[in-house]
C-alpha cells in the first residue's frame, strides 16, 4: 500500500490505468478514498529519487537494494476495489493511496499505465505524509523546448 509521491511522483500526476482483461477483486488493484489528504504512517523517508534512477529505476531488475515506500498501519475506511472492463480506463491522483491485490486467478495481469503531469499546476494534490527525497518531475520534462 503506497502513494506514488512517495516514490517522487509529482502530487499534480494522474495515473491512468487500462487493463487488457476485465478484472474485479480478485485481480486489480484498491484505492481508499478516506486516506486521500489524510495523513499515513510510512517509510518514505528511506527513498531517494536520485539514488533509486541511478541504479536503473523501475524497468531495471538492478534496483535490489532500494526502498519501496509503504504504508505500515492500514488507514481507517474501507477499500475501493477496482473493477473494470478490458480497455476501461481507471484514472487516479498519484496522492491516493492504493495498493495492489493479489493474483487469484490464473490469469497473467496485463494493463497499459501511463502517467499524465500538469507542468504548470503548482499546488497539486495533498501530499502532507511524504518524506522522500528528489522528485521525478524531470523525466516529464526530457525533451520539451
Amino acid at each position: 500500500m503506497h502513494r506514488d509521491t512517495w516514490y517522487g511522483s509529482p502530487t499534480t500526476q494522474v495515473n491512468v490505468w487500462v487493463p487488457l482483461f476485465d478484472v474485479d477483486e480478485h485481480d486489480s488493484f484498491a484505492i481508499w478514498p478516506s486516506a486521500f489528504g489524510a495523513r499515513v504512517d510510512n517509510d518514505s523517508a528511506s527513498f531517494d529519487y536520485a539514488r533509486f534512477t541511478s541504479r536503473g529505476g523501475f524497468q531495471s531488475a538492478a534496483v535490489i537494494d532500494a526502498a519501496y515506500p509503504r504504508a505500515l498501519v492500514t488507514p481507517p475506511g474501507s477499500a475501493f476495489h477496482v473493477r473494470a472492463r478490458a480497455g476501461e480506463v481507471v484514472a487516479f491522483s498519484a496522492a491516493h493511496l492504493h495498493a495492489t491485490t493479489p493474483n487469484e486467478t490464473k490469469r497473467t495481469r496485463l494493463s497499459v499505465d501511463v502517467r499524465f503531469v500538469d507542468l504548470g499546476d503548482r499546488e497539486g494534490a495533498p501530499d502532507g505524509d511524504n518524506a522522500s527525497k528528489g522528485s521525478a518531475v524531470g523525466d516529464y520534462m526530457r525533451g520539451l523546448p
